[in-house]
């Protein structure tokens, strides 16, 4: 019988312990969140790996389409857009997105990778930034299936 009571409390304690940590992990997760930090990953931070760049000489209609990935616009000066691709150095050439320009339209699509993540907070860290400038683009583009697009 005391076997038994003390095998009781030891799995009390144990659950509590474990309710605290949760609280205490969810709590630190919703204030990352907020000041926009990245809280965990499960490989590492992700590397440029591909660039792309534009000429508005060759193209004004741009076409962006990517599928769960997080895309990031920010404006540049200049006359090209550039887009840079940051992956983990385990991705193959087949992750790398695709360009083709043709009669003024440029299409830029995402290259053929799945995105990893669970519980919304462990995932792959990685994302597309792209550099758009103020003036010269007559038609804009930007799609993101599942991922966040920020500008």
């Amino acid at each position: 019988m005391k076997s038994n009571k003390l095998g009781l409390i030891i799995s009390t304690v144990i659950m509590l312990l474990v309710i605290l940590a949760v609280c205490v992990l969810s709590v630190n997760f919703s204030k990352s969140i907020k000041k926009g930090e990245q809280v965990m990953a499960l490989a590492s931070q992700g590397e440029l790996r591909n660039t792309i760049e534009i000429p508005l000489s060759e193209a004004k209609d741009i076409s962006i389409v990517y599928s769960s990935d997080n895309l990031k616009i920010y404006p540049i000066e200049g006359n090209k857009v550039i887009i840079k691709e940051y992956l983990s150095s385990k991705r193959g050439e087949d992750a790398l997105a695709s360009v083709v320009v043709n009669d003024g339209k440029a299409s830029i699509t995402g290259g053929n990778r799945m995105h990893f993540s669970m519980f919304l907070w462990i995932s792959v860290n990685e994302w597309i930034e792209v550099y758009l400038p103020g003036e010269g683009i007559q038609n804009l583009e930007v799609q993101a299936s599942s991922g966040n697009i920020t500008a």
